[in-house]
């Protein structure tokens, strides 16, 4: 099992790597709220999907139903990685839609391109949802 400081070594060698994956999320413009966008949160959640797939885990996508005829709600996704019994389980829940956002709403910049100031990151749905679920499967199998 590592250790702490392996934890944080290996979070430092694999930085650029996650920013990057937040950077495309970001992107993916996911407004649920907006029909003209609703494909997008499909979008999202597919490339979540090919994510658990990507580090040995299974996924499914799974359809609950239209808002209104010919507008489908975004699925649920279900995924697993690893079964083994002798290992603690860790959930990751969330969700991969955003609220609007316009950089004439008053952003300071894009709202949907990652930008990093000072250290810090912004982008719409960097810390609500996007960045907590990227994190969550976009990890290594090792730790």
């Amino acid at each position: 099992m590592a250790g702490l400081a392996d934890f944080f070594a290996h979070v430092d060698a694999n930085q650029e790597r996650w920013i990057e994956k937040l950077r495309v999320a970001v992107a993916i413009d996911s407004v649920s709220s907006d029909p003209a966008r609703r494909g997008r949160c499909f979008e999202m959640m597919e490339a979540a999907k090919r994510d658990i797939i990507a580090l040995g885990g299974s996924a499914e996508l799974h359809p609950i139903g239209d808002e209104k005829p010919g507008l489908p709600l975004p699925p649920i996704l279900l995924g697993q990685i690893g079964n083994d019994s002798s290992k603690k389980t860790i959930a990751v829940y969330g969700h991969l839609d955003v609220q609007p956002a316009e950089k004439a709403d008053g952003w300071a910049t894009e709202p949907f391109e990652l930008t990093i100031k000072d250290g810090k990151m912004y982008g719409r749905g960097s810390t609500d949802d996007k960045g907590a679920c990227v994190a969550g499967v976009s990890g290594n199998r090792r730790l």
